[in-house]
């Protein structure tokens, strides 16, 4: 009897009548055989495919991924939102919330550990912040932090976490924010009193826990983003990764191998995935040439980073040659 590719026994052709009844138990036999091998290509394979399709589905999904760029604005400098362009950008950071020591320290607002201060950066307005950017279908992300920012030991310890978290996004939800952006630039193991790695871990994990426990006013989950500097903080971004969604990579005035050397530290250094790292470019201490808008972009995008991160929109006004040199690739 001949066999088939699939190793089932070949069913004979009958001429006339219905055939014996051998010739017919025959073609029921090969039938069920086919119909077992059929399932069996459909379930060994896929325990296979199950062990070996998680990196392709990642790959996909950071192939699919839309392209950022991301506009920090300073709360402080004036100019007109209305100005930017809107193609140009998918983020805009208002900068920036401080975090507070004690009682009207370091400024009026601050009543505790636990809360925030609006005024020592100059932040008002924030709901009209996010009424514009919403118009345009953007973004509208708080940041809170920055150099000048106390010592994040004060909301980041044990006794002072869960309140803080929760106060931030409270003001995130209650003003109509997509996100949080947490602008540490302080490093374990520093600060009087210190500021300890656990202590670090725990800030991010609760504003991200609090963060993805609400919806946004857009009933969407909201997004935690951290600014870090790829030549120092390596601790900062290996500690945080697995509580925040995107980096903003403060990776100021390198252009050529050195950009693509301090983006390569933060993913061997700090674990950083590429798809999770905008590349930075600061244009107000770095004016264009030293800041390659257009190279920085095109790097962003053939090294599949998440984008771009512009520091800051007033700087670029009123003709926002960065960010037309970034919009090619906005998607």
């Amino acid at each position: 009897m001949r066999n088939s590719p699939t190793g089932c026994p070949g069913t004979a052709r009958v001429s006339g009548g219905g055939g014996s009844s051998s010739s017919r138990r025959s073609r029921f036999a090969g039938l069920l055989c086919f119909v077992l091998v059929a399932v069996a290509l459909t379930v060994v394979p896929s325990a296979v495919w199950a062990r070996t399709s998680a990196t392709s589905r990642a790959a996909r999904a950071a192939r699919s991924r839309t392209y950022q760029s991301v506009l920090f604005w300073l709360a402080w400098d004036g100019g007109s939102l209305k100005t930017i362009p809107w193609k140009a950008v998918t983020q805009v950071d208002l900068f920036s919330l401080s975090t507070c020591v004690g009682a009207q320290q370091p400024a009026a607002d601050c009543t505790a550990p636990t809360s925030l201060s609006a005024k020592f950066n100059g932040v008002s307005n924030a709901s009209s912040f996010v009424r514009t950017v919403h118009r345009h279908r953007r973004l509208a992300i708080i940041s809170i932090g920055g150099s000048t920012n106390p010592n994040w030991y004060y909301p980041c310890n044990a006794s002072n976490v869960a309140a803080f978290a929760s106060n931030l996004v409270r003001y995130m939800r209650s003003n109509g924010f997509d996100g949080i952006d947490l602008d540490i630039e302080q490093d374990a193991g520093t600060g009087n009193p210190v500021l300890t790695a656990a202590d670090l871990r725990s800030c991010t994990k609760a504003v991200h826990h609090d963060a993805n426990a609400v919806k946004t006013a857009l009933h969407r989950t909201a997004i935690v983003t951290s600014d870090v500097d790829p030549t120092t903080n390596f601790d900062i971004g290996r500690i945080q990764n697995p509580y925040v969604d995107q980096f903003n990579a403060m990776s100021y005035g390198a252009n050529g191998s050195a950009l693509a050397s301090q983006i390569t530290a933060l993913e061997t250094d700090s674990r950083i995935p590429a798809w999770k790292i905008t590349a930075g470019l600061d244009i107000g201490d770095y004016s264009p040439p030293k800041s390659d808008c257009a190279g920085t972009a095109h790097y962003a995008a053939t090294k599949r980073l998440a984008g771009t991160m512009l520091w800051f929109g007033q700087a670029d006004a009123p003709s926002y040659f960065c960010l037309k040199a970034i919009a090619p690739y906005v998607r």
